[in-house]
């Protein structure tokens, strides 16, 4: 049985950029690099509330129909945003149920013995979807995250 036990929720406004770039291609080769920051703000309030610290986290899943970018998974970019050492981290995509996939797989692999498991929703539907005439407040973008661990009855 999983616990959870810190949660994080992270709305940006509608006129947040969808991706932000850092580093200069002089210094590390590479000219556009995107950060996933919904997930990054949320998976640290999350962490925060749990009491728990990058290094104490073994596995990072990511539930979205709409990643920052194809290559690498949005939870790669969590990961090496927050500092978290070299785990598991992948992104399931399940349409709109992305994050119940999850948190199954997630309670599962507690199940199995990992001991800290970083899960977070994101989302933003205007990366998919840009109708001709709307503005950006007509579509959403958030992240929810949360630390699952070993309940009492694991």
């Amino acid at each position: 049985m999983a616990s959870l036990t810190g949660i994080g929720i992270n709305r940006p406004g509608a006129d947040a950029p969808l991706g932000r770039r850092a580093g200069g291609a002089e210094v590390t080769g590479v000219s556009y690099r995107v950060r996933a920051d919904a997930g990054v703000n949320t998976a640290s309030l999350a962490l925060r509330a749990a009491g728990a610290n990058a290094s104490e986290v073994d596995m990072v899943l990511v539930g979205t129909s709409s990643p920052d970018v194809v290559w690498p998974s949005t939870a790669c970019l969590v990961q090496t945003e927050l500092q978290i050492p070299m785990v598991f981290a992948m992104d399931l995509y399940a349409a709109q149920a992305s994050l119940l996939t999850a948190l199954n797989v997630a309670t599962h692999f507690v199940a199995a013995g990992s001991k800290c498991v970083l899960l977070i929703g994101s989302d933003c539907d205007r990366q998919l979807v840009d109708l001709p005439g709307q503005s950006s407040q007509v579509h959403a973008r958030a992240a929810a995250a949360v630390v699952l661990r070993p309940g009492d009855g694991a």
